[in-house]
């Protein structure tokens, strides 16, 4: 009897195909320099106005990938959301190319719809010093939670994981929920993710029509020069998979992290209109069913609640910071923890943190998001 892998999904691919989520944020070129659209389809959560948030950042990112040679690696990006993007329209982003010098490079990437500003990105890379290992450097990190252990099979996915059965990317919540009885600014929730399917070892090739793949273009095209010399591993040759990969699963069920730290309800909560970017799926005929399988999931989550928390009836992305750590350690496809908190929330916005490791406890990323959340307010009484 074999050993049970627990990164397995119980599929089998060819050795040299695409995972689902490398078709999901891949990208083709414009005949307009530095300037690309999705080449799929966009992404729009049942519960959601607009498309997912973690697809834009994603592609962004990697339009971003686009402008910068082999040695620079992404080390930060700092997005905003001005508008929803609509998944029935095109996505164009043009990247900017702020400043190059010889440790970093910086990119403004924006992304419109019929030449409407929707989303706007600065991403910084850095020069890869894999090579200086023996430099003094500052080093700590936060340590990996206590008490997490990876999810077992067969998965209990999230409701967020069921929406659809062709997501990119499994998540399953930790069962343990750390300091429930805290103030909201101290409890802390955690779940696994990982990407479905194997991410290929070798990168995307530059694709010139909708037919074709693309993660990154000139940097790709030096790094299969550099490969074939022997000079990359097969994972930094295509980190930039990895990284859109972590950077889109980041925004599931993290927003709702502020109004989960109240015991809030917004799916078991008929007045909601469902606008939250921060869950992953597509709008189908199981949209009911997936609002249902949320509204379940809330319930179980306040069903020792003391106190009724509110009602939120809108939630919304406003802006998201992901900064990467150990980006060569980096394998979205194996599980990984996320740990989320909420250190603020008024005046109908919240502040939430995440903190992301690989399972053996190495940081990969560190995440910022602010975003508007609104609760239903009580009906004023008649003064007649």
């Amino acid at each position: 009897m074999s050993e049970y892998d627990p990164n397995d999904s119980g599929r089998r691919e060819p050795q040299n195909s695409r995972s689902h989520i490398e078709d999901v944020v891949s990208l083709r070129s414009l005949k307009e320099d530095d300037c690309f659209t999705n080449r799929g389809r966009l992404n729009c959560p049942p519960w959601a106005r607009g498309v997912y948030g973690g697809q834009i950042m994603a592609q962004a990112l990697l339009a971003g990938y686009e402008t910068v040679t082999a040695e620079f690696m992404v080390h930060s990006i700092h997005c905003h959301f001005l508008k929803a993007a609509q998944p029935q329209t095109s996505v164009v982003y043009r990247v900017e190319r702020v400043r190059d010098t010889r440790s970093f490079a910086t990119r403004m990437i924006r992304a419109t719809q019929e030449d409407e500003l929707v989303f706007y990105a600065t991403a910084s890379f850095a020069k890869n010093h894999t090579s200086q290992k023996s430099k003094s450097l500052l080093q700590h990190s936060v340590s990996f939670p206590q008490g997490e252990k990876l999810p077992s099979r067969p998965l209990v996915q999230s409701a967020a994981g069921q929406a659809c059965p062709d997501q990119p990317c499994d998540c399953v919540r930790s069962t343990s929920r750390t300091n429930s009885s805290a103030s909201p600014s101290n409890k802390r929730f955690c779940h696994w993710v990982k990407a479905r399917g194997r991410i290929a070892s070798s990168p995307l090739r530059s694709a010139k029509s909708e037919h074709e793949f693309s993660c990154s273009s000139q940097s790709l095209r030096n790094m299969l020069e550099n490969t074939a010399d022997g000079d990359n591993d097969d994972h930094d040759s295509n980190h930039h998979a990895h990284a859109a990969a972590l950077i889109y699963m980041s925004d599931n069920y993290f927003l709702a992290t502020t109004f989960r730290a109240h015991d809030a309800s917004r799916f078991s909560n008929p007045t909601s209109d469902y606008s939250d970017s921060s869950t992953i799926g597509h709008r189908s005929k199981g949209t009911e069913g997936a609002i249902d399988a949320l509204a379940l999931e809330e319930r179980k989550d306040n069903e020792w609640a003391p106190k009724d928390g509110g009602q939120v009836t809108m939630a919304a992305s406003m802006d998201h910071t992901v900064y990467f750590h150990n980006l060569h350690q980096l394998q979205a496809d194996k599980w990984m923890l996320v740990e989320m908190e909420s250190p603020w929330a008024d005046d109908e916005r919240g502040l939430v943190i995440s903190r992301i490791w690989s399972c053996d406890g190495t940081l990969l990323a560190t995440c910022f998001q602010e975003g508007l959340v609104r609760l239903a307010q009580p009906s004023r009484s008649s003064r007649l």
